[in-house]
């Protein structure tokens, strides 16, 4: 029961390390900005060797519709950007499947920043399996009746996201329909039966050392009630366009390292969280990896915002 209790207290949403190689499943304004379709894929283990501990899988993809052709970063015609992904998040007895579709609208706000809009539209199915409930002591809730419960609610994510040259930034409000889970373990008017408002504020800034060497600092801000407020602090080196390293800080819970490459149109990333908390004693640590291929749309090369954060 403590995995469940802990999620009460928690966000009901999947972590990631490596959310500025992922932002498209934290803000779906992010969906088909660049030129590329973005297909990606990516499967995290947290707290390794803690039984019943979390373990997440996605697959996404997304595209723009009409991009402009222009060597400019910020791009004078509007144009927009589709796209869905599914996961599956599991985590003791409790299991998360979704899908969600996403439409973003980019536009220029002047000849140096360009705003993008978009939303996600989708459902959750819910499975709490009460065969793997397991009481300390030999007394049971009568609530608890060891079947295997489900539920299916239509969800939605709404974003914002802005970005120039140098700086990047978005917010987004995840599951705003607040929908509830009707299961019969779950007593009318318990938070853990509704799905609460999330949260998540990024910002970065790209720094060009030369020709070859981008530092980028960013933070992620995650806040969901009644949980206090969760801050990743990284620091990113992107290397001749191909690779990259760095590291995060979150605060917490984990301190973090990551590195990836890009060849052609391949890309992929590796993270590892060495835990810092009391679940440290019984965990060897998390581990993600994400894997993506960028298609570009347009044979002409030009000037790609995803290539920035």
């Amino acid at each position: 029961m403590m995995l469940l209790a802990f999620s009460i207290k928690a966000q009901q949403l999947a972590q990631y390390s490596q959310y500025n190689f992922n932002q498209y499943l934290l803000n779906p304004a992010v969906g088909g900005l660049s030129k590329h379709l973005e297909a990606q894929a990516g499967f995290r283990s947290q707290w390794a060797g803690f039984e019943g501990a979390p373990t997440t899988m996605f697959v996404s993809i997304h595209a723009p519709l009409d991009y402009p052709i222009s060597n400019s970063h910020i791009k004078e015609k509007p144009h927009k950007g589709v796209g869905g992904y599914i996961f599956r998040d599991e985590a003791g007895p409790s299991t998360w499947t979704g899908a969600y579709m996403s439409y973003a609208y980019h536009m220029a706000l002047n000849p140096k920043f360009h705003l993008s809009l978009g939303a996600f539209v989708g459902a959750k199915h819910y499975v709490l399996d009460g065969s793997k409930i397991q009481f300390t002591h030999s007394e049971t809730d009568p609530k608890v009746t060891g079947q295997r419960e489900t539920a299916i609610v239509p969800d939605g994510n709404i974003g914002i996201w802005v970005h120039s040259d140098k700086v990047f930034g978005g917010i987004s409000v995840n599951q705003i329909f607040q929908n509830k889970l009707d299961i019969e373990q779950v007593k009318p008017g318990q938070e853990f039966g509704k799905l609460d408002n999330h949260y998540f504020l990024t910002a970065g800034y790209i720094y060009k050392v030369n020709s070859q060497l981008k530092i980028i600092p960013s933070f992620l801000l995650k806040a969901v009630a009644p949980a206090p407020l969760q801050v990743d602090l990284s620091v990113k080196a992107f290397i001749d366009d191909t690779f990259w390293v760095g590291a995060s800080l979150r605060n917490l819970d984990a301190f973090v390292i990551f590195g990836g490459v890009r060849y052609g149109n391949f890309e992929a990333g590796y993270a590892f969280d060495l835990t810092f908390n009391g679940i440290q004693k019984f965990s060897a640590g998390s581990h993600e990896i994400i894997v993506g291929l960028l298609l570009p749309r347009f044979e002409k090369d030009i000037n790609c915002p995803s290539r920035f954060w």
